[in-house]
């Protein structure tokens, strides 16, 4: 080939090389100036305030409410049910009629032994003069004796009987649900209600692993029941168990905690803090905040935009802290934050470094 030939075709690779350069070069501008005409990225979140703190380290154990005075009331004896004087969830005070078995049968051997009980002191009295005179032997005033004395001992059986039909409250208590009928059989042993104290305070009990399980006599401990009511309440140790469970090792504690509002009842599950160490100051945040990598535990601060900044109002900056705790749907975070620190919480898992983010202000529960 020549060499104007070999020119000639150069020359055509070259003008195509140079228009494929300016019709990629004219579509990349125009993708610059797309993006750029495209807002920056923005997410919206609710802030909390880091507010400084010091927590006592502590761990969460499921703890158990229990009465003061607490039974199920049993019948000791078979019959048929007479009367039925306490409804269910009623109050009733000690000595107090709750429910009486039929005693018909009773009352008329009571009867007839009181009848000749009284024939009997009658004969008893009259030997006893008898023997004073001389007439009689001290035998006779003896047998006469034992007959009354014998009376006296089936009318005491019958009475006992005829009490232990009549079944009382020990204590003032509230009665549990019962569906006792009139004319309903009942044989020995069967429970009747339970019957819980009235008091302004309740047990709490609980186990501790026996490594932990340090509390004395006095120390308190928080205790709540999410759907009873809002916020944490204090109890205070009032006993430990003498031995260790043999099977789990953890050791059981018994406190006391005021219920003068009656919104505690004996039986419900409450979610307990007991302390495990010295106190830790921090910044508490929501737990809603925290954050985890593969390199440990963050949160995003928030830095405020210069006024006037047409989109967002902050700033999100990615910032590894030390985590002390959490309790109550709290974290206490012990480094890496100073209070009054701006904090992204609910929707902090959209974020990432950087981004513009719309603050808002948390919603109040209803």
């Amino acid at each position: 080939m020549s060499i104007k030939k070999w020119g000639l075709a150069i020359g055509v690779c070259l003008v195509i090389v140079i228009a494929l350069y300016a019709i990629k070069a004219s579509q990349i501008s125009a993708a610059i100036e797309q993006a750029a005409a495209y807002p920056e990225p923005m997410e919206t979140v609710e802030f909390a305030t880091a507010t400084a703190d010091v927590w006592t380290p502590s761990i969460e154990v499921i703890a158990e409410t229990q009465a003061t005075q607490s039974i199920e009331l049993r019948n000791e004896l078979s019959g048929v049910v007479a009367e039925v004087r306490v409804r269910a969830g009623q109050t009733i005070k000690k000595g107090q009629l709750f429910l009486s078995l039929e005693t018909i049968e009773e009352q008329a051997k009571l009867a007839a032994i009181q009848a000749n009980l009284k024939l009997a002191e009658t004969d008893y009295r009259r030997m006893v003069s008898v023997v004073e005179k001389g007439a009689a032997s001290e035998s006779s005033k003896d047998q006469a004796e034992a007959v009354r004395d014998s009376l006296l001992a089936d009318a005491g059986e019958l009475e006992a009987t005829i009490n232990k039909k009549n079944i009382r409250s020990p204590f003032d208590a509230i009665a549990g649900l019962h569906s006792l009928e009139v004319g309903q059989y009942l044989t020995p042993g069967e429970l009747l209600t339970t019957l819980v104290g009235i008091s302004d305070v309740l047990w709490v009990n609980f186990s501790l692993p026996q490594q932990l399980a340090k509390l004395n006599i006095g120390d308190l401990i928080q205790v709540s029941a999410d759907g009873f009511y809002t916020g944490v309440r204090e109890a205070h140790i009032i006993a430990k168990d003498s031995v260790a469970n043999s099977s789990s090792r953890n050791v059981r504690f018994r406190a006391e905690i005021k219920n003068s509002d009656g919104l505690l009842i004996s039986g419900m599950a409450l979610v307990a803090q007991v302390p495990t160490g010295a106190k830790q100051g921090g910044q508490v945040l929501p737990v809603t905040a925290i954050r985890y990598d593969s390199n440990g535990t963050y949160v995003y601060r928030l830095e405020p935009l210069e006024p006037g900044t047409q989109r967002g109002t902050h700033l999100a900056r990615k910032t590894y802290v030390e985590l002390g705790g959490e309790r109550a749907q709290q974290a206490l975070v012990l480094d890496g934050l100073t209070a009054g620190d701006i904090i992204a919480s609910v929707g902090s898992f959209k974020l990432r470094e950087g981004i513009l983010v719309n603050a808002l202000s948390p919603v109040s529960p209803l």
